[in-house]
């Protein structure tokens, strides 16, 4: 079984995930994906890589649009996800769009686990198992604190990530699924695999 992980994935932030993969007898290639971080091979995908290479070419983005139709984006904490939704709203936006327009299913994984303990020795669980949760996820942000100001008065609160998330959903088709770092490997391959059976 064969992955495709896009180009623009930083190497070494997925080592978890990577190392779950080659355990099981999961090959992963990069290739420039235009939607998502991952998309399970399918004839369409090995074709266009055939083609390409025989002509000697470089793969392009575009080459692989109308070749799938699931793909998985990842966010290795709630607080990427945070930071799509505000700081690089439009970009995260139109990949959204781009996968809604070609009728791909873009399912968002976010990874955390843990908890927080805070400056009065509070301990925050950042556990969250779905959309749900986030209404209660205290963001950690909130508890940093320097010659006792807050440092990040205005950070997203939980309840709003939520009804972005939510909103997001419906407006766009996406779907965030939220899992611990180590499930990860398990939860992209399960999501790519039911998508692909079902499509």
């Amino acid at each position: 079984m064969r992955i495709y992980e896009d180009k623009g994935n930083k190497v070494g932030k997925h080592n978890i995930k990577n190392e779950w993969w080659t355990k099981n007898g999961i090959e992963v290639v990069r290739v420039p994906l235009p939607v998502g971080d991952y998309v399970l091979e399918n004839e369409k995908i090995a074709d266009v890589i055939v083609r390409k290479t025989k002509r000697g070419m470089e793969l392009k983005k575009m080459d692989f649009l109308g070749t799938y139709s699931v793909a998985v984006d990842t966010k290795c904490a709630i607080q990427e996800l945070v930071q799509d939704i505000q700081s690089e709203h439009e970009r995260f936006r139109d990949e959204l769009i781009l996968a809604q327009n070609n009728g791909i299913k873009l399912y968002i994984v976010v990874e955390n686990k843990g908890s927080y303990l805070n400056s009065k020795k509070t301990i925050w669980n950042t556990d969250i198992h779905d959309i749900q949760g986030l209404f209660s996820w205290k963001n950690p942000r909130a508890y940093i604190f320097r010659g006792g100001k807050q440092l990040y008065p205005n950070c997203a609160k939980g309840e709003w990530v939520a009804k972005c998330c939510i909103t997001m959903e419906k407006k766009y088709g996406c779907k965030f699924v939220f899992c611990t770092p180590e499930e990860s490997a398990r939860k992209v391959l399960e999501i790519l695999k039911e998508g692909n059976s079902n499509g």
